[in-house]
Order: C-alpha cells, then structure tokens, then sequence
C-alpha cells in the first residue's frame, strides 16, 4: 500500500495520478500490520513519548482516562468523530474547562501517532479532533520590586544557587531546560552565551517536542555585567547551574509564591522568560530582534509581549498633535 505522503510527490504528475493515489489509499485504509486496542495504544504511547518527558505520568494518566472512557478492549481504529464529542462532553460534564478538554484530547492524537508509527493503525481512519476554544492566558512577568523581593527571599533561604539562576534567566531569557544545560566553557565565549538545539526534555508543558531550542534553532544571546560575575563564580563547574536542579528551583518558586505573592499562579520558574522578553520590549528594542534574542519560532509569539506595552506606539500622539496644529482655529471653544 502505498503511504499517504506518496499523494503529496505527484506535484508535477497528472491529477488523474494523484486521484488514482488517493483512492488506492481509501480502499486499503485499514490495511494495516494488526490491530491495536485502546490500553495497547496507551501503554504504547507511554514507552514512545511519555516516558521521557518531564510531565509524562501526567500525561499518561490522561491517556488512561481516555482508555477508560472508550473501553481498554474497543479497537484504536474503531474511534469516530461522534465518540471524540462524546468523550468531550463527558469531560465537560466533569467541570473540565477548554484548556483541560484540549489536552487530553491532545493524548488520543498521540496514541494515533504512535501507534501509526507501528503500523497499526493507518492516520487517514484518524478522527480530526477540533480544538476547543482557550481565553488567552495573562502574561505574568516581575516587576523591579517583585525581583528585588523574590531574590532577597531566594537570598536568606536557598544562599546563592536559586538566586543566581533566577537573575540569570531574567536577564538571558533562555528556557529553563536550556539552562540546566548550559556548559561555560562550550557555550560562553567572551560576554555572549550560544544556546545551541540538543536534544532532550521539554521545559515548560507547552507541547514541546523533546528539543531544547523549540524552534531547531541556535541563537547567541550577549551577558548583562551580574550574568557574568555568575559565570565567572561557576565557570568550574562542567554545567553552570548543576547543583540547582529543577525540582529544587520549581520548589522554591512555588514558596515564594505562596509567602510573597498571594499564591499567584505566574509566579513559576518560566516567569522569568516572560520577564526579560517583556523588559527588552518596554525598553523599546524592535519586535524582530526580541524575536531572535528569544528564539520564538514565530513573531506572533514575540508580538504577546509588546502587547504589553504602550511605548511603541507612545510616538502617535505627537503625530496626531502635529496633524492637528493647522486646525486649532477651528476649534469652537466651549461656553462658560
């Protein structure tokens, strides 16, 4: 049989060829190696992608509520768009929101994908699964007096490892999982620090695809003067933040958060990514270079952030007030 990709090579074929392809393949969909239940494709799942990652029991915990609700037995392939809206509504009832609703239905598509991968099931009996709609989250970043009391915290509690990788990410904004992989003598030239794409756990639960670097770039990010009396007081160290692992930084964020700032829920690890893409904008460096400090993979993802701030676009009130001058004698004024 041939795979679907094979319908997108006759570019330059005659159309007759591309439908004769794409009938072929709706015939002998199901056409596949054997079948695969829905507690098989699960568990399949599990040893392909959930397991290394960060959150992956999370993850796998949804993928069982899946299994539950469709049956452990029932066939992967048997699943149909009406069951999906059955499953979403179930969640619903549940008191699930959009967000929660989208992330686990999120697990069946990657059941479909490793089990695709094992040639037992074929993607074109795959249920297109719509995403429901998300409100868009509030960016939370520090303030001067929020880091200035975040660090005094970290100061008097943890000494000098929590403290030094907060002021380090606030001020290079690279992921937390690019941090903690951060080698002084391979990745530090001079006062620039590369970010180099490596493969290995994702960081911050946004569908990250097992890379450092989301979008499969290197970008070289220059030090302020407090990141690099850091480095120079780790620089002997084979990794620059090897003794402040992630559980550690994760518990004393979540500290903070709880005696500093009212249990507000921004308050995490990654806020100190939103923080130096938020202070390089209000600082008014232009949109496409905060875009490349970062490595967003795209500017829409940059533009959240200049949202933020009012200063890009301070300089059209003087442009109103100068397109207006010639006019002011035409202003009636008001009555007493």
């Amino acid at each position: 049989m041939r795979h679907p990709k094979d319908i997108k090579r006759v570019v330059h074929g005659s159309e007759d060829e591309a439908l004769r392809l794409e009938e072929e393949l709706k015939t002998n969909g199901h056409n596949v190696q054997t079948s695969i239940t829905m507690q098989e494709a699960c568990d399949l799942t599990d040893r392909i992608f959930w397991s290394s990652q960060r959150d992956g029991l999370k993850s796998f915990r949804m993928g069982q509520e899946v299994v539950d609700f469709f049956g452990r037995d029932t066939p992967l392939s048997a699943m149909k768009p009406t069951d999906v809206a059955a499953f979403k509504a179930h969640l619903r009832s549940k008191g699930n929101s959009n967000s929660t609703i989208n992330k686990k239905t999120s697990a069946i598509n990657r059941m479909w994908t490793a089990a695709g991968s094992e040639g037992r099931v074929t993607r074109l009996s795959q249920p297109i699964i719509l995403r429901e709609k998300e409100p868009k989250g509030r960016l939370r970043w520090l303030l001067p007096q929020d880091e200035s009391e975040l660090l005094s915290f970290f100061h008097q509690r943890t000494k000098y490892g929590v403290m030094d990788w907060t002021v380090f990410s606030n001020d290079t904004g690279v992921r937390p999982a690019e941090s903690f992989n951060i080698n002084p003598s391979r990745d530090i030239q001079g006062n620039e620090l590369t970010v180099e794409c490596r493969f290995g756990i994702g960081d911050d639960g946004e569908d990250e695809d097992n890379f450092f670097t989301k979008n499969m770039e290197t970008r070289t990010v220059p030090l302020t003067d407090r990141c690099m009396e850091i480095v120079k007081r780790r620089s002997n160290r084979e990794l620059l933040f090897e003794d402040v692992p992630y559980t550690k930084v994760y518990y004393w964020f979540k500290r903070a958060r709880k005696l500093l700032f009212k249990g507000d829920k921004g308050i995490l690890p990654y806020v100190c990514r939103h923080t130096c893409a938020s202070r390089l904008v209000q600082k008014g460096m232009d949109i496409y270079k905060v875009k490349k400090w970062m490595g967003h993979s795209s500017i829409t993802v940059t533009e959240r952030y200049a949202k933020m701030s009012s200063k890009d676009i301070q300089f059209g009130a003087g442009l109103l007030d100068e397109f207006t001058e010639d006019v002011q004698s035409l202003v009636v004024p008001r009555s007493a």
